[in-house]
């Protein structure tokens, strides 16, 4: 509980009363190269074809591994979300509408469907359905 009293301080507080790190004391944990490869790699249902309807726990070194599966069509409905952005002209409310049409479509994708499922029985997704 000591927690929620600092929380909420620096949640309410001055923007320029935050601390703040340096770009140059930023640590890069992984170069956009690095993240591109990961993505493209999770993202491809058939690197995971052995796995397809397995329970995660019996698999669970592989996935330590791997990493687990992302949906295909997820990733590219974030790509389209932000690919358009630019601090300069963001409108919150549009992208939020945006957002809400992109989740309203991905429900509706029978392959999203049926990865959404595997996942809340605990199961490797198979998102090419």
């Amino acid at each position: 509980m000591i927690l929620l009293p600092k929380g909420l301080e620096l949640g309410t507080c001055p923007a320029e009363e935050l601390s703040k790190v340096g770009d140059k004391e930023r640590e890069i944990l992984a170069t956009k190269e690095d993240i591109s490869v990961e993505v493209a790699r999770r993202k491809n249902p058939e690197n995971y074809s052995d796995l397809w309807g397995k329970p995660l726990r019996e698999v669970a070194e592989e996935m330590a591994t791997m990493g687990r599966p992302l949906a295909p069509q997820s990733i590219e409905a974030l790509n389209s979300l932000i690919e358009d952005y630019d601090p300069s002209q963001f409108d919150e409310n549009l992208f939020v509408e945006k957002e809400m049409k992109a989740d309203a479509r991905l429900y509706r994708d029978p392959r999203f469907r049926a990865g959404l499922i595997a996942t809340l029985e605990q199961k490797v997704g198979d998102y090419r359905l």
